[in-house]
């Protein structure tokens, strides 16, 4: 059993292909439920291009699991610096036709 209780952890994932193991994509998410069941923050990373189909347009999504509000509001301030220098405008074609999926 994994118990982010007292611990320093921090999980990281990389999803690609969710809904290929089990062929349901909400039955292939069960390990990051469970970390965050257990407490433990978490950064996952998912890459659309292999489940959704969209090859060649980049469509990935970075998501952060906080352990508390405090971390969640810097953890925040900071993606919203890289965002804007880094990917101030980023295409939204292929961001479109994954939301439908």
């Amino acid at each position: 059993m994994i118990s982010g209780t007292g611990a320093n952890h921090l999980g990281g994932l990389f999803l690609a292909y969710q809904g290929f193991v089990s062929g349901d994509l909400d039955n292939d998410v069960w390990a990051v439920r469970h970390l965050v069941n257990c407490k433990i923050p978490l950064l996952i990373c998912q890459c659309f291009a292999r489940n959704a189909g969209p090859y060649g347009e980049r469509i990935g999504r970075l998501t952060v699991v906080p352990k508390d509000q405090d971390e969640a509001s810097r953890i925040e301030s900071q993606i919203s610096v890289l965002q804007c220098s880094e990917i101030s405008n980023p295409p939204a074609n292929g961001a479109r036709v994954v939301s439908k999926i």
